[in-house]
This record gives structure tokens, C-alpha cells and sequence, in this order.
């Protein structure tokens, strides 16, 4: 669910956005980013960068789910259940701040997999009332997102594109 374009999650500009449904109704469950990598690796991390200026609605509450099934993969509305659970995150994600950064911890997945799914479960504005009016589900923004496969290394892109590891 969205209202801003996926294409601003990876035009390499702060000042454009997506955001997920905030002025209709959406869905009734938490919000979520669904990713398809093309390739099924068995190693991923992911980084966002925040949206700037105001209204920041930055996730701190992530649950992190991935599957090779190709109906589920390319169906936004499907059930978390359906999915395998890696991960559910609360820590270390930024306050609330113009393009606060956060970058993910490496997740090793017991199997190759094609499809990531983020829901996010609350935000740093969601206590503020920053919600969609109708489900009362926090909706959140980012102004860019990568997925990398694998952790880190020092000469992998993360650390030799300008830009990416800022």
C-alpha cells in the first residue's frame, strides 16, 4: 500500500519520498514493503534512509519475513503467517529526525530466498497520532531503501559507491 512512488526509494534523492496509505482507507493489518530480489540469496540486510523535512513517520518496529513463493511474493495482502519469520526488530532504529539512517543487521536465512517482506508495526510518530484516520494503523515513509546481498565487505558496493554508506 502506497502513496508516493517505489521509484523514490531508489532515485538517490532525500527530497522525494514513498509513503505508505496514510489519506485513505488501507489495509487492516500493519503496513508493509514487499521486495522482490529476482535472485534468491541466503544472506540480506537492508538500510533506509528517512524521509526530510517534516513528518518523518520512521519506523522503530519491524517484523522481517521472506519466502520463494511466487503467489505470496507478488501479493501484498497475504498473510504474515504464510510467510517464514527471520526477524522482529526494536532496536537501534533513529529518532525522529529529517533523513534519520538505519541499516539492518545481516540476516543468514536457513534457505535461499527470492521475496523480503518488512511490516512495520509502529513508528516514532505513531504515539503522536500520526495514523491512517480509518484503521488507526501507523503508516510510515522513507526516502530511499536498499537491499544488499550478504553482509558488508570492504569492497563490496555498500562500502565503494559514494553515497551508500552514509
Amino acid at each position: 500500500p502506497k502513496e508516493g512512488s517505489y521509484v523514490n526509494l531508489i532515485d538517490g534523492n532525500t527530497s522525494t519520498f514513498f509513503h505508505s496509505i496514510y489519506s485513505e482507507t488501507g489495509p487492516t493489518t500493519p503496513h508493509n514493503l514487499q521486495i522482490d530480489m529476482v535472485t534468491p540469496v541466503q544472506k540480506v540486510f537492508f538500510k533506509f534512509t528517512g524521509r526530510s523535512g517534516d513528518y518523518h513517520d520512521t519506523p522503530n518496529d519491524i517484523n522481517v519475513y521472506v519466502t520463494n513463493n511466487d503467489v505470496l511474493g507478488k501479493d501484498p495482502n497475504s498473510a504474515d503467517a504464510e510467510w517464514i519469520a527471520v526477524s522482529h526488530l526494536t532496536d537501534g532504529f533513529p529518532a525522529d529526525a529529517s533523513e534519520a539512517k538505519y541499516t539492518s543487521p545481516n540476516f543468514e536465512l536457513t534457505q535461499a530466498c527470492r521475496y523480503l517482506r518488512l511490516v512495520v508495526n509502529n513508528t516514532t510518530t505513531a504515539a503522536n497520532g500520526r495514523v491512517n484516520s480509518t484503521t488507526q494503523l501507523p503508516y510510515f515513509n522513507f526516502s530511499e531503501f536498499q537491499v544488499y546481498n550478504g553482509a558488508p565487505s570492504a569492497k563490496s558496493e555498500y562500502n565503494m559507491v559514494a553515497g551508500m554508506k552514509d
